[in-house]
């Protein structure tokens, strides 16, 4: 299997959940207009899912009026905005996420064919396997318990709005979970990369200037990702949505309590925070060893 092939089956992957770049995509005519609808419809369903949110708070919390709640309920809307600015940014940022596709593409092509790297043999750093199997397993843990605790405790009667709200909590709870997996996948390959040429470059090989060549466009790769593709969302929705729902979660569950707030609660609150912190420390840990991997020719 080519490496175009790999990608391109991750990047369907991504698409089905409205990321990931559609003019990357191998498929037909048909295929690309299925994902645009795709991408349409999630962005659709997010607008729905901010106003209904934004519904359901406003007649269930009694405290949401008072002068003292303002900042939970900024902190509460940009928890809602990023949990779906990640597919919205990519209607703007979809081409350049194809071009640094391809470029990583065609280098990886390019080391296969100078012995640097055998055909995907892509080997990741133990931290960042144990911190992604461990936000996949809370993740389907605070899905579940969720769903089970929403179904039981909602106080609407009515059936149809009650499927309607769990489907746009689900969509809002995968969306930014494969988004933050997209970065970090695309990050890892990046620093991958980085080090296989990095690695040839400190041994002198003979097509070191090529070497060097090829290492720029990474950087550059990587430099468009976090500053264009990733920016904005990964700013919002990769770190602000985590730092606030944490404080949220420690304000309304753990440090303030109200009446109705039971041990389900306490549980789900407890699931959320650690889902949260895991986050954020694995973000820092992958931007921390691809920045290390990166300068190391500066060293």
């Amino acid at each position: 299997m080519s490496v175009k092939s790999i990608l391109n089956n991750f990047n369907r992957f991504f698409m089905i959940c409205g990321i990931g770049s559609i003019n990357y995509n191998q498929g037909n005519f048909k295929t690309t207009v299925m994902f645009h609808i795709l991408r349409y419809l999630i962005i659709c369903v997010s607008f729905l899912a901010i106003y209904d949110a934004n519904s359901v708070i406003k007649n269930d919390d009694s405290e949401i009026s008072e002068i003292t709640s303002l900042i939970m309920l900024s902190c509460f809307e940009l928890m809602l905005v990023g949990k779906f600015i990640s597919t919205i940014c990519r209607l703007f940022y979809d081409n350049q996420l194809s071009t640094v596709l391809t470029k990583l593409e065609t280098i990886h092509e390019k080391l296969i064919q100078l012995n640097v790297v055998r055909p995907i043999n892509i080997k990741i750093d133990w931290f960042t396997v144990v911190g992604i199997l461990g936000i996949n397993l809370y993740f389907l843990t605070y899905n579940m318990s969720m769903l089970f605790w929403y179904k039981y405790k909602s106080h609407h009667t009515n059936t149809l709005f009650n499927i309607r709200l769990m489907i746009e909590w689900l969509i809002s709870n995968i969306c930014p979970f494969v988004a933050l997996f997209e970065y970090i996948l695309l990050i890892l390959y990046i620093k991958w990369l980085v080090n296989k040429i990095n690695g040839h470059i400190l041994e002198g090989y003979s097509t070191i200037s090529t070497l060097r060549d090829m290492y720029l466009d990474v950087v550059e790769c990587l430099n468009n990702a976090n500053r264009s593709i990733y920016g904005l969302s990964g700013t919002v929705g990769l770190i602000g949505t985590n730092v606030v729902q944490i404080l949220k979660t420690l304000y309304r569950s753990l440090f303030f309590p109200t009446e109705n707030v039971d041990d389900v609660d306490i549980i789900t609150s407890l699931i959320e925070l650690s889902i949260k912190i895991i986050n954020i420390i694995l973000l820092y840990k992958i931007g921390h060893i691809t920045e290390k991997e990166v300068f190391i020719l500066y060293n």
